[in-house]
């Protein structure tokens, strides 16, 4: 079964940069005042959820109730980072990549 994820799901998502409450901009799954560049492919992913940072950074993937799936430190600039789906349901994700600066939020599905 698929599930369908509308914009209302996303309302109840808050994000803080030190502290400081920012606007969530669904349209592209950022975070205004983010700089890093952050690619997450392919998506929809099936068994391995490929991440790359333009920036050292920490990859955090939590379910839409903000439930921490993965927690993965040491996200090295422009290495990609391979994260494993096997242990995840399918469904939509969000993955936060952030570091001392940037915070970034990308919409992932995980379609086995």
């Amino acid at each position: 079964g698929s599930h369908e994820v509308s914009a209302n799901d996303f309302n109840a998502v808050a994000a803080y940069i030190n502290g400081e409450r920012v606007a969530f901009d669904i349209a592209n799954g950022q975070i205004s005042g983010s700089g890093a560049i952050v690619n997450v492919y392919p998506n929809p992913a099936t068994d391995m959820i490929n991440v790359v940072v333009s920036e050292d950074a920490t990859v955090q993937l939590v379910d839409v109730s903000g439930r921490q799936v993965i927690y993965q430190t040491n996200v090295l600039a422009n290495e990609a980072a391979s994260i494993s789906t096997s242990s995840i349901a399918n469904g939509v994700y969000l993955m936060k990549v952030y570091n001392g600066t940037n915070v970034s939020v990308k919409k992932v599905v995980v379609n086995k």
